[in-house]
Parts: C-alpha cells; sequence; structure tokens
C-alpha cells in the first residue's frame, strides 16, 4: 500500500520527457478525450479507473492517519518518560532531605543532652569543636540541597514546589542546629575559659623550652673545620639555626605578652605563669647568645680556610712563574723574539691580575685585624711572605722584559745591518767597474755615476743609524756585545770601501771625459789642417 502510495504521488512522463498527472490519469484520458472509442466496452474502463482512482485516494488518507496516530504515541511516551524521570528525581531529592533533617534531629538530641558526667572542660570542648567541624562539614550539603531546589525551580519542574519546600524544611532545620551549636560554644568558653587560656600559655611555653633545650645541645656539640668545603657547610648549616632561632624571638615574644596578659587578669595560676615566663626568656637568651657567639667562630673559620686556600693557589702559581722567567732562551729571529715577547705581555698581564689576588688577601687580613681572628697571626705571616715573593717575580719579570727588548732591538738591528751589507754588495760592482775606459757615451756614464752618487748619500743616514745603534747598545754592555763589534767593523770598512771606489770611479769618468774632449779637439784641429794643406797645394791659380 505504501508503493500505491508513493506511485501515486510521484509524477510520471511521457516518451518525450513531459510529466503527466499519473499513470491512470494518461491512461483513462487518453481513448476517451480523443473520441476515437466508444461503446460499452470503453465506459466500463472508465469507471474502472474512476473506481480505482478513489481507492487509492482512501489508501493515502489513510495512511497520513496513521501517521499523526504515530507521532501523537511518541509525544506522549516522551512526556511520560519526562514525569517518570521528574519522579524519581524528586524521590531521590527527598530522601536525601529526609536524611539530612534526620542527622540534624540526631545532633540536636545530642546538644540537648546533658554531659555532667564529663567534668575536663578540655574534653568537652574538644568533643564541641569536633561537632563544630561536622555542623560545618553538614551545612554544605545543605546548601547543595537548597541550590538542587533552586535549580528544580527555574527549570520549572513540574513538582518544583515540592523540592522548595523540602529545602526551606532542611535549611530551617540546619539553622536550627547552628544556632544551638552556637549556643552551647558561648556557655563553654564563659564556663572554661580561665582554664583554656593556662592550657595556651602551657602549650605555647613548653615547645619553646623543649627547642630551646635541644638546640643549645646540638650548638654545644658543633666543632670548627679544617677544610673549606666543610666550613662552608657548616656556616650555612648555622646559619639557618641562627634564622630558626631569631624565627622563635616571634614564639617567645607571643607568650610574654599573653603570660602578661594573664597575669593582668589575675590569674588563679598567676605565680606558676610568672616563673614559666622568667624560666623561658632566660633559656631563649642563653640559646640566641650562643648561636650568634657559635656564628662568629665559625664565619672567622670559614674566612681562615677561604684565605688558606687563596694562598695556597697564590704559592703554586708564583712557583710555576718563576720557573718561566729563570729560562735562558731569547730568541734567534724577529719572530721568535717577537713570539716570546707577546707571551711575556700575557706573562705580565697575569701579574697584573695576581695584584687584584694581592689585594683580597690584604682585605682578609686587614677583616681579620678588625675582627680580632683567632689565628690572626697565621693571615700576617702568610701575607708578608707571599708579598715578598710576588716583589721579587715582579723584578725578574722586568729583568726579562729588558732582556726581550735588548734581543728584539738586536734582531731588528741585525735585519737592518744585514740590508745596508747587501746594499753594499749589490753596488760595489757598479762602483768597481771600468766603464771609464770606454769614451763612447761617457756624458751619459758621467750622468749615472752622478745618480748613483746621490743615491749613495742618501743611504748614508741609514748607515749612520746602523752604527749609532750598534754603539748605543755597545754602552749599555748588550749581551751580544762581540757580535756588534765585529757588525760595526764589517759595515764601516765596506761602506767606507764602496764610498772610496765610487770616488775613484767619478774621477776616472771626469777625467776620461777631459780627455775624449781634447782628443775630439785635436781630431778637430788635424781634419782642419788637412783641409788646408790640400787647399794650398793646389796648382790652379785662376785664369781671370
Amino acid at each position: 500500500m505504501d508503493q500505491l502510495a508513493r506511485t501515486l504521488e510521484s509524477p510520471s512522463t511521457d516518451g518525450s520527457g513531459r510529466s503527466s498527472p499519473s499513470g491512470i490519469s494518461r491512461r483513462v484520458g487518453s481513448p476517451f478525450l480523443s473520441g476515437s472509442r466508444k461503446g460499452k466496452r470503453g465506459w466500463s474502463k472508465l469507471k474502472l479507473a474512476v473506481s480505482t482512482t478513489s481507492v487509492l485516494n482512501d489508501v493515502q488518507a489513510q495512511r497520513q492517519d496513521a501517521l499523526a496516530k504515530w507521532d501523537d504515541m511518541k509525544t506522549a511516551a516522551e512526556k511520560r518518560k519526562h514525569l517518570l524521570q521528574a519522579a524519581k528525581q524528586l524521590q531521590t531529592y527527598q530522601r536525601e532531605t529526609k536524611e539530612a533533617a534526620n542527622w540534624i534531629a540526631d545532633k540536636l538530641d545530642t546538644l540537648k543532652q546533658s554531659d555532667n558526667n564529663v567534668t575536663d572542660v578540655k574534653v568537652r570542648l574538644q568533643q564541641h569543636q569536633a561537632t563544630v567541624a561536622e555542623t560545618e562539614a553538614f551545612r554544605k550539603q545543605v546548601s547543595n540541597l537548597v541550590d538542587q531546589a533552586d535549580k528544580a525551580v527555574s527549570e520549572q519542574h513540574p513538582a518544583a514546589h515540592k523540592f522548595q519546600q523540602a529545602a526551606e524544611d532542611v535549611d530551617s532545620a540546619m539553622l536550627e542546629l547552628e544556632a544551638a551549636v552556637d549556643e552551647r560554644g558561648k556557655l563553654l568558653n564563659i564556663n572554661s575559659q580561665q582554664f583554656i587560656d593556662l592550657n595556651k600559655f602551657l602549650d605555647m611555653t613548653s615547645g619553646t623550652l623543649a627547642w630551646c633545650e635541644e638546640t643549645t645541645k646540638l650548638i654545644d656539640t658543633l666543632e670548627v673545620a679544617d677544610e673549606l668545603a666543610a666550613a662552608g657547610a657548616l656556616v650555612e648549616q648555622h646559619q639557618e639555626t641562627v634564622a630558626e632561632v631569631k624565627a622563635r624571638e616571634l614564639n617567645v615574644t607571643l607568650a610574654e605578652d599573653f603570660g602578661g596578659n594573664l597575669l593582668s587578669q589575675h590569674h588563679y595560676a598567676s605565680e606558676d605563669i610568672a616563673e614559666r615566663l622568667a624560666t623561658l626568656v632566660a633559656a631563649y637568651r642563653t640559646t640566641h647568645e650562643l648561636a650568634l657567639t657559635k656564628m662568629a667562630v665559625f664565619r672567622q673559620s670559614l674566612e681562615l680556610q677561604q684565605f688558606l686556600k687563596l694562598t695556597a693557589q697564590m704559592d703554586d702559581w708564583l712557583e710555576g712563574k718563576r720557573e718561566i722567567l729563570e729560562a735562558a732562551e731569547l730568541g734567534s729571529s724577529r719572530q721568535e723574539v717577537a713570539s716570546l715577547i707577546k707571551k711575556h705581555d700575557i706573562f705580565e698581564k697575569d701579574i697584573a691580575a695576581q695584584g687584584e689576588r694581592m689585594r683580597e688577601l690584604d682585605a682578609h687580613v686587614k677583616q681579620a685585624k678588625e675582627n680580632e681572628h683567632y689565628e690572626l697571626h697565621t693571615f700576617t705571616e702568610q701575607q708578608t711572605e707571599l708579598q715578598q715573593r710576588r716583589e721579587e717575580l715582579v723584578g725578574l719579570a722586568h729583568e726579562r722584559r729588558a732582556a726581550l727588548q735588548d734581543s728584539n732591538a738586536y734582531q731588528k738591528l741585525s735585519r737592518d745591518h744585514d740590508e745596508a751589507m747587501q746594499f753594499v754588495r749589490d753596488r760595489w760592482d757598479v762602483a768597481q767597474d771600468e766603464a771609464f775606459r770606454d769614451p763612447s757615451n761617457l756624458r751619459g756614464k758621467l750622468k749615472q755615476h752622478q745618480a748613483f752618487s746621490v743615491e749613495l748619500q742618501g743611504y748614508t743616514a741609514q748607515v749612520e743609524d746602523v752604527q749609532a745603534r750598534i754603539a748605543a747598545m755597545l754602552e749599555r754592555n748588550h749581551f751580544a756585545k762581540e757580535t756588534l763589534r765585529t757588525m760595526a767593523t764589517e759595515l764601516q770598512g765596506q761602506w767606507e770601501a764602496l764610498n772610496t771606489a765610487t770616488a775613484t770611479k767619478g774621477k776616472r769618468l771626469k777625467e776620461a771625459e777631459v780627455l775624449a774632449l781634447f782628443n775630439k779637439g785635436a781630431d778637430d784641429l788635424n781634419a782642419w789642417l788637412e783641409d788646408m794643406e790640400q787647399y794650398v797645394a793646389q796648382a790652379e791659380l785662376g785664369h781671370d
């Protein structure tokens, strides 16, 4: 039937793709509207089609009615489910509120009962404190129940008024219980305040007295350390003890204030309170003074160990650096000397940095004097010894610096001397050649020689500088004085020989030029004489 209904609801299409109202309409309308078929057979088919259409319409109406009833049934089921859940929620809430009301009623009955069998006020207060704690904890549950009722009202629960009524009942009962608990607490406090105050005072002083006794014994057992790490650890540990002692001062002050207040109120145990206060103050003062005294000793022990470690480091450093300074190596080349000087620069910077360490040592000694250190003589003796050794090291460093500077000056001088000697050797052949024997281009050769002489004159300053530096080193008693004398003699001799040869060559070139000019004049005169002789020897004397 559903398939039939879907067939009626869906459009039909003909072969051309155009839709028609339904397959039945197409089949019914085609033969009768065209007028092509007539007779009883055609009329029967028409009635059958009309009847079929009516049946299908009825089926469709029944289907729609069934679907509507199904939706109504589902709505009713959902509504019933909601009502059942609401009923369950209400039942659960009512059970919880009833349990809460029963608990409150039990507590009220307990508070109303007489506890004369408990004579100890402290026990009564402890019981009451437990009751207060239970009441405060249960108040949270009651507040939660009230919140649930408010939520049911806000969500329009079908039984919201029942939620609200139950919440009001249990909250009212809770307020009654809280009022009863407060009233009982006031009664207990009024009857037992002095007893409570006395116990409080005893509690305040007992712990502090026990702590003072224990801490004093502990501090007495501590001894100074003979090693840096142990001394530092001991200071840190005792710092914590001192901090704890200072923190305990507040407890003593509070106990003094509280005890004084009790005395001013003429407490029934005033004599015991006054005696206990005096004992507490004396015990704390003893512990405090002992802690501070030990702290000063431990700090001095730590300062001593730090000073000894610093002096040991300085001693090792001085010993190692002295071996370096006593080395005889001064370098055999400019590169080696430069490297040694650079190393010595670093070494001197290291010495300067160690000066800061010496000042640190001096500060330790100064502080030891100010604090009247129990090992003051150790500080002063170590300081004096290290100061003397450092001054000796500084003196050795200055001596080595001077030696390296002399070595560097010697290497530079040796280089300049070698350059000067090379200059002389390079020009020796030029000064020794006999170009004057060739009469060709004597003027050009003379000009070249004049330029050569100017070059020598320009280099004279350098040679004199080398000789002056050698003389200065010899005057300072340089460690290479023998080599310097040889260098000075060699350079002086070669330079003088070069200048002598140059002067000789210049003289000969000038003589050769004069000779060349003379020879040219003689040749010119001979040529003229020959021309004159030829002219005079001619036989023809002329015809006119």
